[in-house]
């Protein structure tokens, strides 16, 4: 009886203990399971991140779209292209016969360079009287009042008169205040420039101010030059070249 009893226990036990390790072990494997289908999720969503992040094999490099970028807000001016000087070719000379360099002289009252290209070949002006004196000399502002009577007299013919100054009353530079005072003083009606860089000088001696000389505007050839004031003989020459 006892033996039997023993047996039934023994047989309980067994019986609980498979139980209990049947359980564990099922929740161990459920436990192993959840581990591996995090693991799985975890390696799913690893995969779906780097999917995302490399979209492709090109290196790009950021500058380029800014440089895009401020190519297109930037506007492109297109390069100055300085207009061609229709001016007869050299060799130039300083002597009546010969061509006359392009010289340039300063406006004032424009603000605005003047060169002898601007009258070559001139539709309506022939011969340029140009003059080269300074404050300073006596004869020069005899021949500036002059002057208006010529201009007004030999313009419709064809006559240009530009009137240079290349130094002021005390033998200084002309300067744009010494035109003013020129200008006040002299009331030309012709054009009056600054020979600021004295180019007019290479045609003559500064201690024969004024020097005139005439151009013919169809060839730029000098056709006088008269160091001094010579009324008579430039007169003459005018009527000569504008009969």
């Amino acid at each position: 009886m006892k033996r039997n009893h023993f047996r039934w226990s023994v047989a309980i036990w067994l019986s609980l203990s498979l139980t209990v390790f049947v359980s564990c072990g099922g929740d161990s494997e459920e436990a192993e399971g959840s581990d591996v289908t995090q693991d799985n999720q975890v390696q799913t969503d690893t995969t779906v991140e780097t999917d995302t992040v490399v979209e492709t094999d090109t290196v790009v490099d950021p500058t380029d779209s800014i440089e895009e970028d401020l190519a297109a807000d930037v506007p492109v001016e297109e390069a100055y292209v300085p207009p061609v000087t229709d001016y007869p070719e050299g060799p130039y000379g300083k002597i009546v016969g010969t061509v006359i360099k392009n010289h340039v002289f300063l406006n004032p009252e424009s603000g605005k360079a003047l060169q002898f290209a601007s009258l070559y070949k001139h539709p309506k002006k022939k011969v340029l009287l140009i003059n080269s004196s300074a404050g300073w000399c006596g004869y020069c502002k005899q021949e500036a009042y002059e002057l208006r009577e010529v201009y007004s007299t030999y313009a419709s013919k064809g006559l240009e008169v530009w009137f240079t100054l290349f130094q002021d009353y005390e033998g200084g530079p002309a300067t744009v205040d010494f035109w003013d005072s020129w200008m006040t003083s002299m009331a030309p009606t012709y054009p009056t420039l600054l020979d600021t860089a004295f180019e007019l000088g290479a045609y003559f001696n500064v201690d024969a101010t004024p020097m005139n000389m005439i151009i013919d505007l169809s060839t730029m050839e000098i056709v006088y030059l008269q160091t001094g004031y010579d009324k008579v003989g430039m007169l003459n020459k005018l009527d000569q070249l504008l009969q």
